[in-house]
């Protein structure tokens, strides 16, 4: 992942004009750490930019174009909610670079879940992330390496 830039953004907006029900290019963070416990959605300027089109088209109406410059503002932020059926629910959320804990710029941790906030630079394809969700009764970690870091958009 990495900020919108003029390429990206337009890509975005193709993206989203593809319409259908599930776009691998909108919804790229499907299964991402898929536990019992927890379902993460992940939130970039790229997904702000497609998702808008792609909600357009899929109802028919013709593709926006999304602010470029709203969209350069946006950072990585990773929802957290509780899966179906959960009865852990979430007490802190850390994302680990090379074995240390990189601070998030907002982190809201309420109702099982929360939603935590991260400029760009942790999730370069240069090294593994680790995503630990720190729940009541356990905690889910994670490893996302490099290969799947770079298709993440």
């Amino acid at each position: 992942m990495r900020p919108i830039d003029s390429e990206s953004y337009y890509h975005a907006i193709e993206c989203g004009k593809q319409g259908g029900e599930d776009p691998a290019c909108v919804f790229w963070d499907t299964g991402i750490c898929k536990n019992d416990d927890f379902t993460l959605t992940f939130y970039s300027a790229y997904k702000q930019v497609a998702y808008t089109v792609w909600s357009a088209v899929r109802k028919k109406q013709p593709a926006p174009q999304p602010s470029y410059q709203a969209a350069r503002q946006v950072r990585v932020t990773i929802g957290v909610a509780p899966a179906a059926g959960s009865k852990n629910r979430l007490v802190d959320f850390v994302l680990k670079r090379g074995g240390k804990a990189v601070p998030s710029a907002v982190r809201d941790v309420a109702d099982g879940g929360g939603r935590f906030t991260f400029d760009y630079a942790p999730w370069a394809p240069t090294g593994s992330v680790t995503l630990q969700m720190v729940g009541k009764t356990r905690t889910i970690s994670c490893v996302i390496p490099p290969d799947v870091l770079q298709q993440f958009r």
